[in-house]
């Protein structure tokens, strides 16, 4: 929790013009026992005023604008498991499950897991108005979720009109006050494992509080009661965290620039010495162009003194005239590029090679294993456009020699 405020919105709501008002509670709990002992208090102006920017935020909201679940859970799904979530719970969600944001805790050792949601549209104008004031939320749990709870114990506070309660297993809720009491009987006579009961601890601020709460909300179960503020802990395994997916961790703009310049000139920095190493280049390959360029007039003249130097090889080549034969590309290349790939995959071995660019074949002397070997290269051969023909094969000691006639299809030379 070093260097980690906490904030935890109190109560929120829109004015007449649409704005939304909220008041917080803050304070720097990294080494704290109890909240919210020694914390501040105010609106959104207060809150800017009073916190650091680029400070790392761990975001309390209340506990009334979520609901968590129990779902089943399987280790082959962990992968998937929050993708998935949304579809096991939509007909338990009253709305489109699109609208909602989900929390998973991470504490996944049995069959069940323990949920959360909230809307998503609320919780991402909340993290945002603060993003948007450069402090970073990078945790944001339920409000019940600060008080430090056992194994298989329910905590529940009594403060300021409301009622929190926090199970082991991550599981909570806020109530006020006025609905506390039905929904505490339901919870703890109905709903609770009698086999492995709940260790049942209450919170409450002073000894009226206490008479009151035991007298007229508290249902007839076996629990222990504390005049005081439960401990507080904020790094338990069974976190319901919303700081994931669409609202994960986004660094405020200032510690962005701050931590991204030094990457940022350094790109700068090359992309300039890219530029200039390659209009360096350009100007010394432009240089040495002009110096061949002067060269072939240079030579020119010495065989043709007097007139235009205007494309002097295209002027020589027409003085030499045509040598009579048809001029045709060289295909050897390209057969080679069609023989290889099977030479190497058939482990066929390439003794010789002779190619003829007036008859536009290519020769070939070959080693493989077997006759099969060399029958197979040709039938490949044959399935692209190139064509083979066995010319002569003999078997050696070392295994069978062929020659073959490589040409494009439809060369009918040679």
């Amino acid at each position: 929790m070093a260097n980690k405020i906490v904030i935890q919105l109190l109560k929120e709501r829109v004015d007449e013009s649409g704005d939304t008002l909220r008041e917080f509670r803050w304070s720097d709990l990294a080494h704290a026992q109890h909240w919210p002992s020694g914390a501040q208090q105010g609106d959104g102006d207060a809150l800017l005023e009073a916190v650091s920017a680029g400070q790392s935020v761990l975001l309390l909201i209340p506990g009334a604008k979520l609901v968590s679940v129990s779902v089943p859970y399987s280790k082959k799904e962990a992968r998937h498991f929050l993708s998935l979530l949304p579809y096991q719970i939509e007909d338990d969600v009253l709305g489109d499950v699109d609208d909602l944001h989900f929390a998973v805790s991470a504490n996944k050792e049995s069959d069940v897991v323990s949920a959360a949601y909230t809307d998503l549209s609320w919780l991402e104008s909340l993290v945002g108005w603060l993003s948007n004031h450069d402090l970073a939320v990078e945790t944001c749990i339920p409000d019940f979720q600060c008080m430090d709870v056992a194994a298989n114990e329910l905590v529940l506070w009594f403060s300021e009109g409301n009622v929190l309660g926090h199970r082991g297993n991550g599981l909570g809720f806020s109530i006020s006050h006025s609905l506390a009491k039905p929904f505490l009987k339901d919870l703890l006579q109905n709903q609770q494992d009698l086999e492995n009961p709940w260790l049942i601890t209450v919170y409450v601020d002073d000894a009226a509080t206490q008479e009151y709460v035991q007298a007229n909300v508290l249902p007839v179960v076996e629990h222990d009661c504390v005049v005081g503020r439960p401990t507080i802990n904020f790094s338990q395994s069974n976190q319901l965290n919303f700081s994931n997916g669409k609202l994960g961790k986004k660094l405020p703009v200032s510690r962005w620039w701050d931590e991204s310049k030094a990457i940022v000139g350094l790109a700068v920095a090359a992309t300039i010495v890219f530029f200039v190493a390659s209009f360096t280049d350009i100007y010394f390959l432009q240089k040495e162009q002009a110096k061949i360029q002067n060269d072939i007039v240079k030579d020119f003249r010495e065989v043709v003194p007097t007139g235009s130097v205007s494309v002097p090889v295209r002027r020589l080549k027409a003085m030499l005239g045509s040598s009579g034969q048809d001029e045709q590309s060289s295909q050897s290349i390209y057969l080679l590029s069609k023989i290889a790939p099977e030479l190497i995959k058939l482990k066929i071995e390439l003794s010789t090679l002779n190619y003829s660019n007036r008859e536009q074949i290519l020769r070939i002397n070959v080693r493989a294993d077997s006759f099969n070997g060399v029958e197979q290269l040709r039938q490949a051969l044959d399935k692209q456009d190139v064509s083979a023909e066995l010319q002569s094969s003999n078997a050696t000691d070392n295994g069978f020699q062929a020659r073959l006639k490589i040409t494009m299809k439809g060369n009918r030379n040679g």
